[in-house]
């Protein structure tokens, strides 16, 4: 499909700002090469990659995961290239790239999504142009960007940067004799790595990225080598994470997750903030006792917010797929066997008497937020399966059975964030139901992880 700047943004007008935001990043990802080329190597020169990097690679990030915390750190990362741009006396290409990268990053949160996404491919359009001293680089910049409308809101994700999946001859001409200063030290390997993935359509996995993407501005001011230990520590404990994942609670997994992908962002938003809820009720305990070991009963509790996070990674997963399905099918899966886990901790600690005696335990009503926001986030992903609704009604009951104290202070049903599938009126309520109506929880039917 051939457009002109006119067509294009008549068309970018037409879609998401999600749309505009991935075309835009793409865009100032294809000029990266000339970012990394046209400088001097110096202090000023990585300052203004770095910054340039930071943009590109949160931008796309916006456009895969558009929660509120990565649309913010898209303003940061977009004023930060834009200041070093300024400040460094840099190349007029280089200042260019940086710019590109700065008006990707600004689309999330712009007034006109369609009008910065069409000036972020008009800037990379200029950078490519200044280093080729060519019309020809700036035609092949802005028709690679206009290439992708014929290419699927999902797909782009893992669409390659160009037409083939190395750079065009036009890029190798220009930069065969010049130093690349990401492969000028270790420092740069996330970098090379992130490049390399985006230019053959084979992005480093995106809750990496989205981590990358939320590194506070005073890490990003600490330099490179600052950020590639920042990076390091990040990729490392994202591997560990993918080797200690909680066996798999067949039982426990809802037979269908449809409903659910077709709400992503709104379900996504819903359990982001019953998870703030959650580990602020904990937060909120730990001060209130000062405790420095959690308590038995609060593991399951604790375990809980990186269970929604998992959760949540899933359903911004950008391309769908049967994979994607049966990821968080089992993801959910562990989150329900944390519910019984949790009724279980109940279970033993209403008979522990040693317990009951401990300073903390007449603390127990700062955390009913923290058990009300767990049920409200199973509540979300729980569909129309009575299974799930049951046991949280049981998980209500337990609570308030055995710190009947909370009950007073939560006469109301529970609220469930960001779902308008049903009334709330069929939330389980807060209220105690007396020994008689307890049904004990099978221990031999729980997982036994506990992580």
């Amino acid at each position: 499909m051939v457009m002109n700047q006119n067509e294009f943004k008549k068309w970018l007008q037409q879609q998401s700002r999600e749309h505009c935001t991935i075309i835009a990043a793409r865009a100032a990802a294809r000029v990266v090469p000339i970012a990394a080329s046209f400088g001097d190597g110096g202090g000023g020169h990585r300052k203004l990659l770095l910054g340039t990097l930071r943009a590109v690679l949160t931008s796309g990030v916006a456009g895969s995961m558009p929660t509120p915390d990565v649309s913010a750190a898209t303003t940061r990362a977009a004023d930060a290239a834009y200041a070093v741009a300024r400040a460094i006396d840099a190349t007029y290409a280089t200042a260019s790239a940086a710019r590109a990268a700065a008006s990707a990053a600004r689309v999330a949160r712009a007034a006109s999504a369609a009008t910065r996404a069409t000036s972020a491919v008009a800037r990379a359009a200029d950078a490519a142009s200044a280093s080729a001293s060519a019309s020809a680089a700036a035609r092949a910049s802005a028709a690679a960007a206009r290439a992708d409308v014929t290419i699927d809101f999902e797909s782009l994700f893992d669409a390659q940067l160009w037409d083939t999946a190395s750079e065009p001859d036009w890029i190798f001409e220009t930069l065969k004799n010049r130093e690349n200063l990401l492969n000028s030290g270790a420092e740069w390997d996330f970098w090379r790595r992130w490049y390399q993935g985006k230019l053959t359509g084979q992005p480093l996995d995106w809750e990496v990225q989205r981590r990358v993407a939320l590194i506070p501005d005073k890490d990003w001011k600490g330099g490179v080598a600052h950020i590639a230990e920042v990076i390091e520590k990040i990729e490392r404990e994202w591997r560990a994470e993918q080797g200690q994942a909680d066996p798999r609670a067949p039982e426990f997994e809802p037979a269908s997750v449809e409903e659910l992908l077709k709400h992503p962002r709104s379900v996504s938003a819903s359990l982001a903030a019953q998870s703030d809820v959650i580990s602020s009720g904990l937060a909120a305990f730990i001060h209130e006792t000062g405790l420095n070991e959690t308590p038995e009963f609060m593991k399951p509790i604790e375990a809980v917010p990186a269970s929604l996070g998992r959760i949540q990674t899933i359903l911004l997963t950008p391309k769908r797929s049967a994979e994607t399905e049966e990821a968080l099918r089992q993801e959910i899966g562990r989150l329900n066997a944390k519910v019984v886990w949790l009724e279980q901790e109940l279970v033993r600690l209403r008979s522990d008497l040693e317990q009951q005696k401990k300073p903390w335990f007449g603390k127990a009503a700062v955390l009913a937020p923290c058990v009300a926001a767990i049920v409200s986030a199973v509540w979300v992903v729980s569909g129309d399966e009575l299974g799930p609704r049951k046991r949280l009604e049981t998980l209500a009951e337990y609570w308030h059975f055995v710190f009947p104290e909370t009950v007073e202070k939560n006469e109301q049903p529970i609220p469930v964030v960001g779902v308008e599938a049903y009334d709330d009126k069929d939330a389980p309520k807060l209220t105690d139901p007396g020994p008689s109506e307890l049904t004990p929880v099978s221990v031999e039917d729980l997982p036994t992880s506990k992580s």
